[in-house]
């Protein structure tokens, strides 16, 4: 019946999308439809089985620290391609030099970080209480995976300090973070953060 009152369409006639659209509110696709819901014996839904384990006081402070930056603390994304073959060299020579702790590209990102932050101050902020506090200090975070979950250490006025000295301070950091050794006093006061958990 629907289809004998189809006709071409002009683009123009109101009368006719009117039709069209209580044709489609009649289809059978527009209708609304009840599922089942399977029940067990006492009324609840369905659902698989499963344990519940409860989590450390780490990981549990890692979840409401990181459901309340992404509720409170505006997020937005930047890519950039970097061509990075002259650090890739450097850090060769420097291998072939026997130099230790052979810094890891995550000890170059926080030093190039460091050094270049002071230029882009609002960068280095936190926005708290409504404000951006703008802060002094240049100071990197970066990731740490351990068994317990992630944490994350804080390298203090990093673009104060050499290449080396940024290398032996985040093997140490690491260390004691997978250690469980990590002071909260050094995991705070980071004005930017360096998410790199793959290879270093």
């Amino acid at each position: 019946e629907d289809a004998a009152n189809i006709r071409p369409y002009n683009g123009n006639d109101p009368t006719h999308r009117f039709e069209d659209r209580q044709r489609l509110s009649s289809s059978p696709c527009h209708r609304k439809t009840k599922r089942k819901v399977h029940l067990m014996p006492d009324n609840k839904p369905w659902e698989p089985e499963f344990e519940i384990v409860e989590p450390s006081a780490m990981r549990r402070a890692i979840g409401d620290r990181t459901q309340a930056s992404f509720r409170d603390i505006p997020q937005f994304s930047v890519t950039r391609l970097v061509y990075v073959d002259p650090m890739i060299t450097a850090r060769l020579q420097l291998n072939r030099e026997g130099v230790k702790p052979l810094p890891s590209y995550n000890d170059y990102l926080i030093k190039v970080v460091a050094d270049v932050l002071p230029q882009f101050p609002t960068l280095n902020s936190w926005w708290e209480d409504g404000v951006i506090k703008l802060l002094k200090p240049v100071n990197i975070g970066f990731v740490c995976e351990t068994e317990d979950g992630i944490l994350l250490p804080t390298v203090f006025d990093a673009n104060h300090k050499r290449l080396a000295e940024v290398a032996a301070e985040t093997r140490e950091l690491v260390a004691a973070a997978r250690a469980g050794k990590l002071r909260a006093s050094f995991q705070k006061g980071a004005g930017i953060t360096l998410s790199n958990i793959g290879p270093t």
